[in-house]
């Protein structure tokens, strides 16, 4: 589910990873899926990945593990290299009692690695 989540941050594993499978929901929607993990991944009009959601993602309370609703929501893309990465990010939980913001992040400075 992790390697799903962060798709942002690295275009190249969308293209070159012949195990992930796409399947269209509707114009902005798609399905992603690779081994046993899946999420909807939703796009603007410039085609950038604007909000990953999962209905089902573990979450640990206790010793116990929860299939809790998550979603990842990516803002203000910006080129680097061949691909468009998103600036700031934030991801949540959305639980029962309301939302729980756990991680907020902008990328200061990018380096494109040469291959």
């Amino acid at each position: 589910m992790r390697y799903i989540a962060e798709l942002v941050w690295n275009p190249a594993a969308i293209l070159f990873n012949p195990e992930l499978q796409f399947t269209m929901i509707d114009e902005e929607t798609a399905a992603a899926s690779v081994s046993d993990a899946s999420a909807e991944l939703s796009f603007d009009k410039s085609n950038d990945i604007t909000r990953i959601f999962s209905p089902n993602r573990a979450r640990t309370v206790g010793k116990n593990s929860i299939p809790t609703p998550w979603e990842g929501k990516f803002f203000e893309y910006t080129q680097v290299g061949p691909h468009r990465i998103p600036k700031h990010g934030e991801v949540a939980g959305l639980l029962e009692e309301g939302i729980f913001d756990y991680w907020h992040g902008e990328i200061i400075e990018i380096k494109p690695v040469e291959i």
